[in-house]
């Protein structure tokens, strides 16, 4: 084959391919999906714990961003009420506030929805000593999983169930850092953008 036929061959299959657009007309975006890289989101949720000697129930509301496709970085304000349950004393209720700072992971995405892994870390400040022999000041730590099902676009609904601790971290000394180890079951809605 002579070397101007090959340079010709070599163009034509280096060429795109031609459009079936009229010039001028640009490409349709490709449309993201709400879990993927750049989108963010406004969680609200209640919670509320089922184990452990005392209760509490709390609101979260966030926002969120996703920094990788189907991995998010998530702050939530809190506030809620703890009831001391059968541990009860001078004071059988009281509130916290805080805030958390979450991780998820949608490892399973099906349609409509996702399911997830999470895990954080947070701060909460209570009206009385929590747990019973602890401090107002305290710390948290969750773990766990939930789903994440589409409504209609842009709402979704999440839900799941999370280990969740509470304690001092040992600021105050050991013998005034009693730990509350429970279950916190959560479910509310996302709205993504």
């Amino acid at each position: 084959m002579h070397l101007p036929a090959l340079t010709i061959l070599l163009c034509a299959a280096a060429a795109p391919a031609p459009s079936a657009q009229s010039e001028g007309s640009e490409r349709p975006a490709v449309r993201r999906g709400p879990l993927d890289r750049g989108n963010s989101f406004a969680p609200l949720y209640l919670s509320g714990t089922i184990a452990g000697g005392e209760h509490l129930v709390e609101v979260h509301a966030g926002i969120g961003h996703f920094f990788f496709n189907h991995l998010s970085v998530e702050f939530d304000l809190v506030a809620g009420r703890v009831d001391y349950g059968r541990r009860r004393r001078a004071v059988a209720r009281t509130w916290d506030a805080g805030g958390d700072l979450m991780g998820r992971w949608h490892f399973l995405r099906f349609e409509p929805g996702s399911i997830y892994l999470d895990a954080g870390t947070g701060i909460r400040v209570f009206g009385s000593e929590f747990p019973i022999g602890g401090t107002r000041f305290n710390f948290t730590l969750q773990a766990g999983a939930g789903v994440r099902v589409r409504l209609w676009e842009p709402l979704a609904l999440i839900g799941g169930a999370r280990w969740f601790h509470v304690s001092n971290a040992s600021l105050w000394g050991r013998a005034r850092n009693p730990a509350h180890n429970a279950l916190q079951l959560y479910a509310g809605l996302q709205f993504s953008w």
